[in-house]
């Protein structure tokens, strides 16, 4: 008897436990479902996109010569933080559609893009919260709030490149309750755009997950970033300094000016050169 009294008590235990166990998971996906999503993202196996070291001939070509001649679909790499402030000499931003929010112009298209075919897979309109801020709208966001906002000479918001997105009553943390907002998370790296703050890498960007903040970096870097799982930071870490390498048909190289030149590939076409504002200039272009 005593021997079946002590077996229902472990029994009887083990089911209280259990009970506990997925009561404590149904709670944690029902109020905190964007760490559940943003956890599932940072474990999911993606295909990596293999960066080939690869020899190429090259022509020392003036930086001075070398800008883009067209606005679109233009990779920009600009890290921006608390240690490298927006340059100086940031590129104007310029109104989006007949609103007062301001962007870059190389933004502008990818974005339109990105907007209309979330709306045409999940049936929800991504609406935007904020793009472009002053310094002195960062600063009052920073006075509010300096948990969350960045100091004001270190966002990316002050640069143009960056947008906060939401959906109609689901901003923020919610943000990722929606189709559109999941959609956004899993697809933007297809129009050059990343999740800037992804989950898990805190200690890399020096920011929490933020599912809703998405940051503008071009093709093919923003596929690259993407599949290997690394945030912009990782990503210019991964590019020894003079050396080229092919992913499909690119070319990518981070150099620095060598009196006053960086070498560009002789065989190539579709050439951007942009400064990565840690003193170097990546080079970006397709095999021909």
């Amino acid at each position: 008897m005593k021997h079946k009294k002590k077996k229902r008590i472990v029994w009887g235990i083990s089911l209280f436990l259990l009970v506990c166990v997925i009561g404590g998971c149904a709670g944690i996906l029902r109020f905190f479902p964007d760490a559940v999503y943003g956890f599932s993202q940072m474990m999911e196996k993606r295909q990596q996109a293999e960066l080939q070291e690869i020899s190429v001939e090259t022509d020392a070509i003036p930086t001075a010569q070398l800008s883009s001649q067209s606005t679109e679909d233009v990779p920009i790499l600009t890290l921006i933080d608390p240690e490298h402030p927006v340059p100086s000499d940031s590129a104007p931003c310029v109104p989006f559609r007949d609103t007062e929010l301001l962007l870059r112009e190389e933004v502008i298209p990818s974005l339109e893009r990105l907007l209309s075919d979330a709306k045409e897979q999940t049936g929800e309109k991504l609406l935007i919260m904020s793009s472009y801020r002053t310094s002195e709208e960062q600063q009052e966001l920073y006075e509010e709030d300096p948990s969350t906002a960045s100091r004001p000479g270190s966002s990316e918001h002050e640069s143009g490149l960056a947008l906060d997105l939401y959906v109609y009553q689901y901003a923020g943390k919610n943000f990722i309750k929606t189709d559109a907002g999941r959609w956004v998370n899993e697809h933007c790296q297809d129009y050059g755009f990343v999740i800037r703050y992804p989950f898990g890498k805190k200690s890399v960007t020096g920011f929490s997950y933020e599912r809703w903040h998405i940051r503008y970096v071009g093709t093919p870097h923003a596929e690259i970033m993407y599949q290997n799982h690394w945030t912009l930071e990782e990503y210019l870490k991964q590019l020894t300094p003079g050396v080229f390498y092919q992913y499909e048909d690119y070319l990518i190289s981070r150099q620095q000016e060598a009196d006053g030149c960086l070498q560009i590939p002789k065989d190539s076409t579709n050439v951007c050169v942009g400064s990565d504002n840690t003193g170097f200039y990546v080079v970006t272009a397709q095999m021909i």
